[in-house]
């Protein structure tokens, strides 16, 4: 493919590049301020998070903004979470139908330069290199890649002697989300393999749960016991995704994996049935209200990382209209009751308690970040 950007003045792309494409805010393309990064993309405004920065339509995405951008975004590297000082990933890319939608994730100050990702960060540094490599062809320099970093950093010492069996347990573990993936892996003693795993190579070192493969291998499991329709066997495992795993993985809240993950623990949430709830029985109370706080923050989570229109946001909006109908009716009260700032504050103190409850029942705390 021909490069756009070789023969354009910064000018010319600013014209061309956004030819056509829905900008809600003034977006300007200059010099990427990342080392050897090409051009870079950047806002001429403060931008809260959870905005839609621009979008491109079917039409034109056949057209030359597409494929300017695309060499734009290949040129410059924009696969960077972790650039120095404490820049994390400001925009996420998503679908809204046949439209490719920018968004952000988290406040950009004026002149900030707008940055995504290619691939899924939990990746180890070597299988995201392998992705790039094989999928986009270039070989990522963002700092975090540059320094060849990654959570395994934390668990590895630098002797051979020693890192030896860890390096050993990690293949261990990516060969068992492998069978998970596969389909082949008892799901009943996974939990159990991933802790003897871990302790047989720890030499006395505390394994952080965002370790790579660690974050998929719960992913996947949490995923693969849906499929089994064990509820709650898989509404624990999507507690410990949502509360410990993802704020490690993905700090900013409205992240798009952070919210699809919400989405799949409210899912889960509702599939309990009666017969579920005999085991549920202790904490039935608990799990009721708390549910009920989880679809209300997807439903603000996903208007902001998603967009109202998104399929995601229209069901936590549905689910949250449908639950607030039926308490407003067991409590002989209307709806507008609910919305009142006495009540939400009312219902936040109730949901911290009974969510300790339930974090009890699921064996998760929130505060311990290791295996």
């Amino acid at each position: 493919m021909a490069d756009l950007t070789s023969s354009m003045s910064i000018a010319e792309m600013n014209n061309v590049f956004f030819e056509g494409a829905v900008c809600p805010y003034q977006l300007y393309i200059a010099d990427s301020k990342m080392a050897e990064a090409g051009f870079g993309l950047f806002v001429r405004e403060e931008v809260q998070a959870g905005k839609e920065m621009f979008r491109v339509t079917p039409v034109v995405s056949a057209g030359v903004f597409n494929t300017g951008v695309r060499q734009l975004f290949q040129k410059r590297r924009l696969s960077d979470p972790f650039r120095p000082p404490v820049v994390l990933l400001t925009c996420a890319v998503c679908k809204k139908g046949s439209d490719m939608v920018v968004r952000s994730i988290r406040k950009l100050s004026k002149d900030e330069e707008i940055t995504i990702s290619y691939i899924d960060t939990i990746q180890s540094f070597e299988k995201r290199q392998e992705v790039l490599s094989s999928s986009y062809a270039f070989g990522c320099q963002c700092s975090r890649c540059v320094k060849g970093f990654d959570e395994q950093s934390e668990i590895l010492t630098g002797n051979p002697i020693v890192d030896t069996p860890i390096r050993d347990a990690l293949s261990g573990l990516q060969a068992l989300l492998d069978t998970l993936l596969n389909g082949t892996e008892e799901l009943e003693s996974v939990e159990s393999k991933i802790r003897e795993i871990c302790n047989a190579a720890s030499n006395g070192k505390v394994w952080p749960i965002s370790v790579s493969p660690l974050p998929k291998l719960y992913e996947v499991l949490a995923k693969r016991l849906e499929d089994e329709q064990q509820w709650v066997k898989a509404l624990r495992i999507w507690l410990r995704v949502v509360y410990i795993v993802d704020p490690l993985c993905y700090p900013e809240r409205v992240n798009p994996h952070r919210v699809e993950h919400l989405m799949a623990l409210c899912q889960v949430e509702g599939e309990i049935n009666a017969e579920d709830k005999v085991s549920l029985r202790p904490v039935e109370s608990a799990l009721a209200l708390v549910q009920n706080h989880h679809n209300n923050q997807l439903k603000e989570d996903a208007a902001a990382s998603l967009g109202t229109d998104h399929v995601i946001f229209k069901f936590a909006a549905s689910f949250v209209e449908s639950l607030d109908q039926q308490v407003a009716t067991s409590m002989g009260v209307t709806s507008s009751v609910l919305q009142s700032k006495q009540f939400k504050k009312a219902s936040k103190e109730g949901y911290e308690g009974e969510k300790l409850e339930l974090f009890k029942w699921a064996k998760i705390d929130p505060a311990v970040k290791t295996i």
